[in-house]
Formats: structure tokens, sequence, C-alpha cells
């Protein structure tokens, strides 16, 4: 636990993918059930670390959102070298990219810059407010940072997640994107389902970036930068 809040690791020499990933999960995708530390605890050390770095040129946010687009990365370069080397199923890996993991790497962005901006001078409150969104679902998220600002565009994005969602449910869906092939995905036939399912993912990438150009200039300049990395 010790080489993942210490902030001399993050981002240098010692900080491999093991490493990032922990880091990542502990903040976002993690449950206390049992065991000896404090899962929150845990978690404020992690964003204390982040502080603490002299990589973050005096703000942790950066080193945050960087790491969260390296993780995100290594989620589509793993998903690649799986296709490659075992076609079975490759479809539903990758609309899950689309579609969940887009949502979710969207929402960490969002929330991370926004309330960075909230709170410029408040460190302890933006730690508290920040941990608060991240034990949220993803959809919530982008719906309490961006509250009544966006409510149109973050409809939208929503419907056509909850289409995905609401297609994925069902399992003769699941088998057909099982039987897609790869090389044939973009063949306009009755039986594949991947050019109407790509679509919806390109209208939600639509969506967010219509969030995006609805923010403050400050934040939006911000977002831009690590989500269209």
């Amino acid at each position: 636990m010790a080489t993942l809040t210490d902030p001399d690791t993050i981002g240098g020499d010692k900080d491999d993918s093991s490493a990032l990933t922990k880091r990542i999960l502990i903040l976002l995708e993690s449950t206390q059930v049992g065991g000896e530390y404090s899962i929150e605890e845990v978690r404020k050390k992690i964003l204390e670390a982040y502080a603490g770095s002299e990589r973050t040129r005096g703000r942790h946010v950066l080193s945050l959102c960087n790491d969260l687009a390296r993780y995100f990365r290594t989620l589509c370069i793993e998903y690649k070298a799986k296709v490659d080397v075992r076609s079975q199923d490759w479809c539903t890996r990758n609309l899950k990219l689309r579609h969940t993991r887009k949502i979710w790497y969207f929402s960490c962005i969002l929330s991370v810059v926004s309330l960075a901006q909230e709170h410029a001078g408040g460190e302890a409150q933006y730690f508290e407010e920040l941990l608060e969104n991240f034990s949220l679902p993803p959809i919530l998220r982008i719906a309490k940072v961006t509250g009544d600002s966006q409510k149109m565009a973050v409809s939208r994005l929503f419907k056509h997640y909850a289409y995905f969602l609401e297609f994925m449910s069902q399992e003769k869906h699941r088998s057909a994107l099982a039987n897609v092939n790869h090389d044939k995905r973009y063949n306009a036939e009755i039986q594949n389902p991947f050019p109407g399912m790509k679509f919806n993912s390109d209208l939600m990438h639509h969506n967010m970036m219509q969030i995006v150009e609805g923010l403050n200039i400050h934040i939006r300049k911000r977002v831009f930068d690590w989500f269209l990395l």
C-alpha cells in the first residue's frame, strides 16, 4: 500500500501499469467488504499523494487526469491485443469500450476538472467532494457536476447510453454480437448489429462533446485536452 500512496512514485521510474491500475481501481471502482484499512482513508492518502507529487505543477488534478488517460489507453490497448490473438467475441468488448468504459472515463475527467475549478483554493473540501463524486455511478457523476446547465445534452447522452444497456440486456443481441466477424463488421446485414451500435456510440461521443462545449471556458479546455487524447 505504501507504494500506492508515495508521491515520489507517481509518474516516476517505479510507477508501473500494475500500480497505476490499483490506484485507479481503489479511487473509482472499489467497495470495502473487510480488511484492516479503511477504503476511505486509503483513497484520501492516494489523493494526497497526487497533491504532494512534484510532477503535478502544484495541482494534483494534472497527474490524476494523466493517469486516468493512461489507464483508459491501457484498456484500449489490451482490447486490441486480445482481438489480434483471439478474435472470439471481439465485438462485445469493442462496444463496451465505446459505451460503458468511455462514459466512465468521461465522467471521471469531467468530475476531476470541474471540481478542481470550483474549489481552486480549498484542497480539503475538494478532496471530500471528489471522493463523494467517485462513489457515484458514471451517469450520476455527470449529472451532479453539470447540474442544470447542460440538461438537454446530458439527457440525450443518457438516452443513447440507456439504449445500449437495454440492447445488451437481451441474450439474443449478445449472441449476435459474439458472431460478428471482424473483417465483415461493416457489412449491412440483418444479423449484424455492429454498425447500428457503433453509430449509437458515435452519437454518445457527440453528446459528450456538446456537454464539454457548454462548460466554463477554463474547464472546457482542460477536459478537451484529456478527453480527446
